[in-house]
Formats: structure tokens, sequence, C-alpha cells
């Protein structure tokens, strides 16, 4: 599987690798250059004309009385790169 994307958006004729990561509190949202350059790569080997990474932050909402957690979810927008 390859993991070098997360989705590919087509708008206008044109397509868009985007990259989603996910990074927990308190640290703040990022992606790595290696990341960039996978992502990079991925799109030039199918010929998709641009790149975009959307950095996730997720904070704890708590645990439910059944064991599951929850989160509040950050995102400022796609970034291109």
């Amino acid at each position: 599987m390859d993991n070098s994307y997360s989705l590919v958006l087509q708008r206008m004729g044109k397509r868009m690798a985007v990259k989603v990561t996910t990074t927990r509190a308190p640290e703040n949202p990022f992606y790595s250059p290696a990341q960039v350059a996978q992502l990079k790569d991925f799109a030039m080997r199918n010929e998709i004309e641009q790149c975009a990474v959307a950095p996730v932050g997720l904070m704890s909402a708590g645990i439910s009385p059944d064991g599951e957690e929850g989160f509040y979810i950050k995102f400022n927008e796609l970034v291109t790169v």
C-alpha cells in the first residue's frame, strides 16, 4: 500500500495529491521534508499537477464509559508544497 498520499482531489480539471498528517497535542501539527518528498514523487509518477499537505492537530476530548477516546480537531488549511 502506498502511504505517500492520503487522497487525490480534482477541481476545475486539475488534480492535487494531498497528504494528511496528524499530531496529538501538545505538539503542533506538522509535516516532514520526507513526507513532502514522498508526496511529490507520487504526484510526478501519476502526472498530478499539484501537491498539498493537510496538517491536523488532535486534542483528547476524554474517554467514554465504553473506553473510546474522542478528539477535538484543529485544521487551518491545505499547505501547497
